[in-house]
């Protein structure tokens, strides 16, 4: 199960990741006119790569670290960890994202909203309806946002506990032979 929170610190919130998992996506797409910008200087891995050529997203596969994506889709190579610098818009744009992440989800939580609205009212201007919509579908994803956990150290480490528990009881559970064999209840 993927565990989604939300930051004020994206550069903080990526270094955490990239500490604790091998494969980090930063999401760095930008929908908005007003962009926000990630300061890859303040990582302190030196494993930072852009996905603006195939020679540095090979390189991300096989060393791990950042790999920071101008792509509005998702990235295909299974990854751990996401960091979203421009919070989506729509909840389905957030479920096409995140297709390939196995861990944790961290939205940038921006200061104001107003962007993503003033994206959605130029673009929908001429239709009315559809911009009623949008701005409606945006509210759903801030409320969504506004309810997620705040990243902290601690809460990062208490997922990944919890997911070695998790894995080392599915890895020590008996072989499972014959039609009709139960799996073992490993519910918390």
């Amino acid at each position: 199960m993927i565990q989604f929170f939300r930051t004020s610190t994206m550069e903080w919130a990526a270094n955490l990741l990239v500490k604790h998992y091998r494969h980090v996506v930063i999401r760095q797409a930008f929908v908005n006119r007003t962009r926000i910008r990630f300061r890859a200087d303040w990582l302190t891995d030196e494993r930072v790569f852009f996905n603006k050529v195939p020679s540095q997203w090979e390189s991300w596969k096989e060393q791990g670290g950042a790999l920071i994506s101008y792509k509005f889709y998702a990235e295909t190579h299974p990854h751990e960890a996401l960091l979203f610098v421009e919070a989506p818009k729509f909840m389905w744009m957030m479920r096409n994202a995140i297709a390939a992440t196995k861990e944790v989800v961290v939205i940038y939580e921006p200061p104001t909203w107003k962007a993503h609205e003033e994206q959605i009212r130029l673009k929908y201007s001429t239709k009315p309806s559809r911009e009623r919509r949008h701005l409606r579908d945006l509210e759903s994803m801030k409320l969504f946002v506004q309810q997620l956990p705040e990243l902290t150290a601690q809460r990062l480490e208490t997922v990944i506990r919890r997911a070695r528990q998790a894995g080392s009881r599915l890895s020590s559970a008996p072989a499972l032979s014959g039609v009709g064999a139960r799996l073992p209840d490993i519910h918390d």
